[in-house]
């Protein structure tokens, strides 16, 4: 982990600290509603990053098109290397 890691896991423990003191006050109602949302959030952030990375993963999948053969193309880049 370098300096700059370190600083922001600093600044983020610091915020974490404020905001955790600040919903203190809030009511054990509006906490669990908080925490509910916050976990919807989260699990759907997942999901769109996984939607993503699939989407991704398909739209280039395939993408290479060529008439020559997996060794054709191994001695072209062989061959261009000697030269």
């Amino acid at each position: 982990m370098n300096l700059a890691d370190n600083k922001s896991n600093e600044v983020s423990a610091v915020l974490l600290n404020n905001y955790l003191g600040l919903l203190s006050s809030l009511t054990l109602e509006y906490q669990m509603q908080l925490s509910q949302r916050l976990s919807y959030n989260i699990s759907r952030s997942e999901k769109k990053s996984k939607i993503s990375t699939e989407k991704l993963v398909n739209q280039f999948y395939g993408a290479w098109l060529s008439d020559k053969s997996a060794k054709d193309m191994l001695d072209e880049i062989k061959a261009d290397r000697r030269k």
